[in-house]
């Protein structure tokens, strides 16, 4: 980067061309854990003979704790002097997955067909973009039901995600003995 620099002496100016501005970027740049780009970065500029001592803070988004420095944070109060700087100033304010409610709902097996009925709902927790996964267990059990394998589902930072978990009923073969020279009927479930 040059600039123009105009001197008057008398009748006379004088056009230089410098390679150093003297001006320093002051980046933050919001990033989530994977490198990925969360929020458009916070730019300003400072000069050698310039300060900054502004309190920035942190767009929030919803699932994700801000970290500067491995620390959770909301904000960040600049005290920057341009004369104490050799290079552009930025920081990386990293995203992490936070808490976020998810919900379970919970069918079972009608008795008369093969139609399901919501029997329950289930707040749970889990960090943001977690894969609940087919085999993982609802912690609850009903007695005549066994748990059926589900869809794979990521939890939304939203905080509306749900699981649909469905619990078949047991089916017993049963037989019938009629004793001796008795008539009877198939087996049946």
């Amino acid at each position: 980067m040059s600039i123009r620099n105009v001197y008057a002496e008398g009748d006379a100016a004088e056009e230089t061309t410098s390679p150093n501005t003297n001006l320093y970027n002051v980046i933050i740049n919001y990033v989530f854990a994977d490198g990925s780009i969360a929020e458009n970065p916070y730019t300003s500029k400072i000069g050698v003979s310039g300060t900054i001592t502004d309190k920035v803070t942190f767009p929030v988004i919803q699932g994700y704790k801000a970290t500067l420095n491995g620390n959770d944070t909301t904000e960040y109060q600049f005290n920057l002097k341009g004369s104490e700087l050799t290079e552009d100033f930025v920081l990386n304010v990293v995203y992490q997955p936070t808490l976020v409610n998810y919900t379970v709902i919970v069918m079972q097996q009608n008795v008369d067909n093969d139609n399901y009925n919501q029997v329950a709902s289930v707040t749970k927790q889990a960090l943001t973009g977690t894969v609940i996964e087919a085999d993982q267990e609802v912690d609850v059990s009903y007695p005549g039901f066994y748990q059926l394998m589900h869809e794979k589902v990521t939890v939304a930072a939203s905080g509306n995600t749900t699981v649909e978990v469905k619990f078949d009923r047991y089916y017993y073969l049963m037989t019938f003995d009629m004793g001796d020279g008795g008539y009877g009927v198939l087996p049946v479930y």
